[in-house]
């Protein structure tokens, strides 16, 4: 079910994704060039990689929005085309959704953070099944936490773990199954880095994998609010 309903808005969205792993990748791929002709490295080098890599920069920088509407626009059952428009308002389509972002995902991970930082302080050995334990803990908190941000609009109750653990109990057995499929999807371009020593193709590949995978899981997130909404409550 989740599949089904989450895959399709992606790809409607083909040529947006595959542009984006392309400048992702280029500065992979300028590598690749230089290393066939290196004769073009003094004279070319400096110019082509500042461009390529101010282009996978502006990747990185737009994706959590992207994300962020990805979310909003499932949760909705709008399943909005991505919007070059949108990227005008640097402020409220980039910047302030890269700090959400990043914050929420700074906070959901906060514990094996402290953990390991505290057991190099103290000189300690972390202990495996204490870090399999915390990572756990924050992989069921994360989605939450995110989704909560996006449908609510407000950053500081998301970060608040009883605001986040409630609705997690409100609907344990869907939340649970669904985050075997979120994680899933999340976790599965890391296999795809097995294509990125091929020159050219291996860097696009893996960009573009990862884009669409991504993109997936954040529509498969904003899919469950729109089944659950009620249940979650959030006004």
């Amino acid at each position: 079910m989740f599949l089904k309903s989450s895959f399709i808005p992606a790809n409607r969205q083909l040529a947006t994704l595959a542009l984006g792993a392309l400048m992702l990748s280029a500065w992979q791929m300028a590598q690749s060039l230089f290393m066939i002709f290196p004769g073009a490295l003094p004279l070319a080098g400096l110019p082509v990689y500042l461009i390529t890599g101010l282009a996978g920069f502006a990747v990185l920088v737009t994706l959590p929005g992207y994300f962020i509407r990805t979310i909003r626009s499932a949760g909705q059952g709008n399943d909005r085309v991505f919007n070059w428009r949108d990227l005008t308002d640097v402020q409220y389509t980039i910047v302030a959704p890269a700090f959400k972002f990043l914050l929420i995902t700074f906070w959901s991970f906060l514990p094996v953070e402290l953990y390991l930082a505290l057991s190099v302080k103290n000189q300690g050995a972390p202990t495996p099944w204490a870090i399999i334990f915390l990572l756990l803990f924050s992989c069921i908190y994360f989605p939450m936490a995110l989704l909560m941000m996006v449908v609510t609009n407000k950053t500081m109750p998301s970060l608040l773990p009883s605001n986040v653990i409630e609705p997690i109990f409100k609907t344990f057995k869907k939340y649970i199954s669904f985050l075997l499929f979120f994680w899933t999807i999340m976790l599965l371009p890391l296999i795809a880095l097995l294509l990125w020593p091929i020159p050219f193709i291996g860097p696009l590949s893996v960009s573009f994998i990862i884009l669409h995978l991504w993109s997936y899981g954040m529509h498969l997130l904003g899919s469950f609010y729109r089944k659950e909404k009620e249940s979650l409550n959030w006004q």
